[in-house]
């Protein structure tokens, strides 16, 4: 059994944290055939629904961003359509394991975050004094910043504690 997570398209749907135990699971979510997309800095594969566009399933900006943000290649290229299910990272050509705990908080915590920026050559953080009531919203902005801040040589979204601000 894995624990997964469901990313509907609709934002106004909350993200949903699920059990799958079989591959008929991760058809059902994304309601036809599977297509993973892995992202490995996160330890996760992102599984999405393969005839999607065919079918014209609506835009999933969530799953979308959080692909983008940690593929830089991918920005501005394909985007995700249709409901998603995360589960970590292939383990083998068949199965994968659970979503990292770290990456579920952040994908399901009710959190404000942060983005924080280092210059290039730089070992300090610097945070912005905008703060984002979703990790998918922080995404955006940090994205944003990362294409557009050339003096910046690595963006992050960190969880803001109540004693930060």
């Amino acid at each position: 059994m894995v624990q997964g997570i469901v990313v509907p398209s609709d934002e106004r749907v909350p993200v949903e944290v699920c059990e799958f135990r079989s591959l008929e699971d991760y058809q059902t979510a994304v309601d036809g055939w599977i297509e993973p997309i892995d992202i490995p800095l996160l330890g996760i594969t992102v599984y999405v629904n393969e005839g999607a566009r065919r079918r014209r399933m609506e835009l999933n900006s969530r799953a979308t961003l959080l692909w983008w943000f940690f593929t830089p290649s991918a920005r501005l290229q394909v985007m995700l359509m249709g409901d998603v299910v995360i589960a970590g990272c292939l383990e083998d050509e068949y199965s994968s394991g659970s979503v990292p705990e770290e990456i579920t908080r952040k994908l399901t915590d009710d959190a404000e975050y942060a983005i924080q920026m280092r210059p290039i050559g730089g070992a300090i953080w610097f945070e912005t004094r905008s703060s984002f009531k979703s990790y998918f919203d922080a995404l955006l902005w940090g994205m944003l910043i990362a294409e557009r801040w050339r003096s910046t040589d690595e963006v992050r979204v960190v969880r803001v504690h109540s004693t930060d601000r």
